[in-house]
């Protein structure tokens, strides 16, 4: 039997026109779709573009808080890599400590210091500081590519574009192409949509904030008017009494004449006074400090002056020291016109030392011992447990607490890795309970 070649071709013919007709309704498809999903993904761009211009309106308002500060731009880009609404908090922090009493708007490098809390700012790529505070945003709000997108090329050859080849490619190219009408094309509108709406694009950038308590006029009544009160309940009180008693006793010495036995007496009684004056004061002296000491405590001239009238003039500074506040210039202040003022009191050579306030905590009844005695042991724990020796019933002395800021290096047994304790909070949560910052025992509450 003959090949029936006209059969055959018509045949081959049907089929490429079916492949051809195919291919092309697949593209076709692939084409509606894709332009489908740029319709829907739009409003998302929009949204993100909305999002990511809020957040350089945001960076902008805090480069300018932060104009006296040299890493200010760094900041703010630290900040926007940090978290979604990082940057929105940074510039509410730096407006809230702008705008508080006494600041006039403006902060200096120590007051962003005390609000931003970053031991270190990590390398920034210096093409990330070139760009734009916009572009920069986009790229972190999903808005503009942070990859650059490339377009498909068809490299179908004349005689397979013929039979249909090569069409979705083709199609994929005109996408590429052809703006939908927004400045971007269907694939970069499509591509930013499967790009997350988020990107961070520092690595490991953190940025954590501290709640600056402001040391204004208030509460510098307030500390004043407690200082007046701890001072004058310290020598009341049968123990303050016996205390006093005890040091008038001690003063008197054999052969003093009746005056020099008055005036010993008088001299100690007078330093008993201080004494537990300065151990009542003392623990709140250095709570107002420890939390006010970034919100101008140290500039405040009633807490000064009241600090002083307690303590001695030595303990301001003592405290300027433990929180590296600057001493001002001793040489006398300048005024704007380039004159030096002379000081108009005496000056000494030094501040005169103030000894170490003598720690007043006396001694109670040791814990009760023995049989039938367990109410009486319940009662003894309840009220003096890690306060007082059960032993001996004295009170147990413990190192004052650290400062907010000191840390210690603590090297992990099992990986090895170093790790920074912080020991304020060690020192808050083993004596935190029981035990002023000075170190003393905590009042007794009955």
């Amino acid at each position: 039997m003959a090949f029936d070649w006209k059969a055959f071709g018509a045949a081959f013919l049907g089929e490429v026109t079916e492949g051809i007709e195919e291919r092309g309704a697949e593209a076709k498809k692939y084409k509606e779709q894709q332009e489908a999903a740029a319709e829907r993904n739009q409003s998302l761009i929009t949204q993100r573009n909305s999002r990511a211009r809020q957040a350089a309106q945001y960076g902008r308002q805090a480069e300018a808080l932060m104009a006296t500060y040299p890493q200010g731009k760094t900041l703010v880009r630290q900040a926007m890599a940090s978290g979604m609404g990082t940057v929105q908090e940074l510039y509410e922090k730096l407006n809230k400590a702008a705008n508080a009493p006494g600041q006039n708007g403006r902060l200096g490098v120590d007051d962003i210091e005390a609000i931003i809390n970053m031991p270190s700012i990590p390398a920034v790529d210096q093409s990330l500081m070139d760009m734009s505070l916009e572009e920069y945003a986009k790229k972190t709000y999903g808005v503009s590519p942070t990859t650059q997108y490339t377009a498909p090329e068809d490299d179908t050859s004349s005689v397979g574009q013929l039979f249909g080849f090569g069409a979705k490619a083709r199609v994929k190219q005109q996408l590429a192409e052809q703006d939908f009408g927004s400045g971007m094309t269907v694939a970069e509108i499509n591509q930013l949509a499967r790009q997350e709406e988020y990107t961070s694009l520092i690595p490991g950038a953190t940025m954590v904030f501290t709640e600056r308590n402001m040391f204004d006029t208030d509460k510098a009544f307030d500390f004043s008017k407690k200082i007046t009160e701890v001072t004058a309940d310290a020598i009341k009180g049968d123990q303050a009494e016996a205390y006093i008693k005890a040091a008038k006793q001690a003063a008197m010495k054999p052969g003093m004449s009746s005056a020099e036995q008055v005036a010993a007496m008088n001299r100690a009684e007078a330093q008993a006074i201080k004494d537990l004056q300065i151990v009542a004061a003392k623990p709140l002296i250095d709570y107002y400090a420890d939390v006010y000491h970034t919100g101008k405590f140290f500039e405040n001239r009633l807490a000064l002056q009241t600090i002083t009238g307690v303590m001695g003039e030595g303990y301001v500074s003592t405290l300027k020291e433990q929180y590296s506040i600057e001493e001002p210039d001793a040489a006398g202040d300048t005024e704007a016109d380039g004159d030096t003022v002379e000081p108009t009191g005496p000056v000494s050579a030094a501040p005169p030392v103030v000894p170490e306030p003598v720690v007043v905590t006396p001694s109670i009844e040791p814990k009760p011992a023995g049989r039938g005695m367990l109410r009486e042991q319940r009662a003894w724990d309840r009220k003096y447990k890690d306060k007082y020796d059960p032993e001996t019933g004295e009170a147990i002395i413990v190192e004052p607490r650290p400062s907010r800021t000191a840390t210690r290096d603590e090297t992990k047994l099992v990986s090895g890795r170093v790790v920074k304790i912080n020991l304020y909070e060690e020192w808050m949560d083993e004596y935190g309970d029981t035990h002023n910052p000075d170190g003393t025992p905590k009042p007794v509450e009955d």
